[in-house]
């Protein structure tokens, strides 16, 4: 037994009408003996595939059959995607290329719809085909080890350090397939006109979206040694939100 690129399937069951089953082995062959003459009907199964032929017709066989094939293929769910980074650059996915624990939104959505799986694979049910869905994978993290709010009486709102979205954190290190604003909104996927319907997908049915865009995530703290006016601080928060909002702009969303 092979699949849909020529290559052996194993672990596909195949089921002898009122008279057990078979397995394949990791190089895709299966073995049925009987000790009379048989008459069935043989049909192959696994997990998440559809097969060709759905199954085989047999009628009192008393000697050994030999090329006794069937051809696996994947069964792609609806609105199913896979998430990718293309690690060596030549512009397509590549088997490898995957993204795991990649979270995904959709339509300006400001929480996660959820994560993908091993194979950088997520479905999103009962979505409009002109909707936009947006994916990002955190790579890296470092937490402050001053935001702790033992060290602020365990008062999260006296703790400086545990500022703004940043939960704690110095910095976040992420990829994503487009840029998102400060308030959650963005265009992305498939984008250029393109529906889910028309979006390239891959060999397997998924629609592909690709990780393209870095962004580090920043938590600057300011602190003063004597009190200040609220005049002052108000100034230095101007000063800092409008710095950030160019460095934001300028970077094309690399820094934010």
């Amino acid at each position: 037994m092979k699949d849909s690129n020529n290559a052996a399937m194993s672990g596909a069951v195949l089921t002898f009408a009122g008279s057990g089953t078979a397995t394949t082995d990791s190089s895709g062959y299966y073995a049925k003996t009987f000790t009379s003459a048989w008459t069935g009907t043989v049909t192959p199964s696994k997990s998440g595939c559809t097969f060709s032929p759905i199954s085989r017709s047999y009628s009192n066989v008393a000697t050994n059959q030999s090329n006794q094939n069937y051809t696996g293929s994947p069964v792609t769910p609806t609105n199913a995607f896979r998430i990718w980074i293309d690690k060596n650059g030549n512009g397509v996915y590549d088997s490898g290329e995957e993204v795991s624990s990649a979270s995904v939104r959709v339509n300006n959505e400001t929480t996660d719809r959820g994560i993908t799986d091993a194979q950088g694979i997520i479905q999103l049910p009962n979505i409009a085909n002109d909707a936009k869905i947006y994916a990002q994978k955190l790579f890296y993290s470092l937490n402050n080890p001053k935001a702790v709010d033992s060290n602020f009486g365990n008062v999260r709102s006296n703790n400086p350090y545990f500022a703004g979205s940043m939960n704690g954190k110095m910095y976040d290190f992420v990829m994503a397939s487009d840029i998102m604003a400060a308030d959650g909104t963005y265009y992305d996927y498939p984008g250029q006109g393109k529906t889910l319907s028309n979006a390239v997908k891959d060999a397997q049915g998924y629609m592909l979206i690709q990780l393209v865009h870095p962004k580090i995530g920043w938590n600057l703290v300011i602190a003063f040694e004597e009190a200040q006016s609220t005049l002052f601080y108000d100034k230095i928060k101007a000063g800092v939100r409008s710095y950030a909002d160019y460095m934001y702009n300028y970077t094309d969303g690399y820094f934010r």
